[in-house]
């Protein structure tokens, strides 16, 4: 198998959706979908756990004025791509977005 950039764990979350992801794509409704996936995504795994990870099985230590103000620059940046998700493919030249269609 490949390399994953998701955890075994968040590998079988995911997955889970998949079924209500097909059920978006019928209805058109894909970017809500993703909308509240993100949402749910980072609720199940903080970006804390990621920015500034801890040994297993110790408890993080409160975060200082730095990582806070750091951490809440990369939640106001998480956000600003949630936002604007449907609008990247308009932003990637057309022989880029023609090419993901060809098999």
């Amino acid at each position: 198998m490949g390399k994953y950039w998701t955890t075994p764990e968040q590998r079988i979350w995911l997955s889970s959706h998949i079924t209500n992801f097909l059920d978006a794509q019928e209805l058109s409704t894909v970017d809500r979908f993703f909308k509240g996936l993100n949402n749910k995504w980072f609720v199940a795994y903080p970006e804390e756990n990621y920015v500034f990870p801890c040994a297993p099985g110790t408890t993080r230590p409160k975060l200082t004025n730095v990582e806070s103000v750091l951490l809440s620059k990369v939640r106001a940046a998480r956000k600003a791509l949630n936002t604007d998700v449907k609008n990247l493919d308009e932003l990637a030249p057309i022989e880029e977005r023609e090419d993901r269609f060809k098999t």
